[in-house]
């Protein structure tokens, strides 16, 4: 008996680098009581140090896989399928294509796209999909 699993890949979240200011301490500085008055004062002042953090932005890229996670989840569905009795026997990629194109006429005439100048783009990728997983049921 066969029996056919589908990982699917999900698309990679953008994240940005973030900086942001984090107490580390404090240190003792000796200040002036005010302007004319000429005794000292001792004061605790923050320190803080600079720290670049990764955020996500909640968008998704429209052409990176999450391969990290594409192959933990790969590797637990084999891992699963094999604790219920059933031995790998291929696995194959399923890829989808996608393409992204743009018009865009002359500002100063818009009675024909050729006709008036402009320019126009277009280009197309493939990435993959997931992956489709063949397993034997053994004995």
């Amino acid at each position: 008996m066969y029996k056919t699993v589908f990982v699917k890949a999900y698309l990679k979240q953008e994240v940005r680098e973030q900086v942001s200011n984090v107490q580390v301490g404090t240190r003792t500085i000796s200040k002036r009581k005010g302007l004319f008055d000429t005794a000292m004062v001792q004061e605790e002042e923050p320190v803080y140090e600079q720290r670049v953090e990764k955020v996500t932005t909640g968008k998704h890229s429209e052409t990176e896989i999450d391969a990290e996670d594409f192959s933990r989840r790969i590797e637990k569905t084999c891992n699963d399928m094999h604790d219920k009795g059933y031995d790998l026997v291929s696995m194959n990629e399923v890829i989808r294509g996608a393409y992204h194109y743009d018009a865009k006429p002359n500002q100063s005439r818009t009675d024909h796209l050729c006709a008036g100048g402009g320019y126009s783009i277009a280009y197309g990728y493939s990435m993959t999909d997931g992956m489709m997983i063949l397993f034997r049921k053994r004995g």
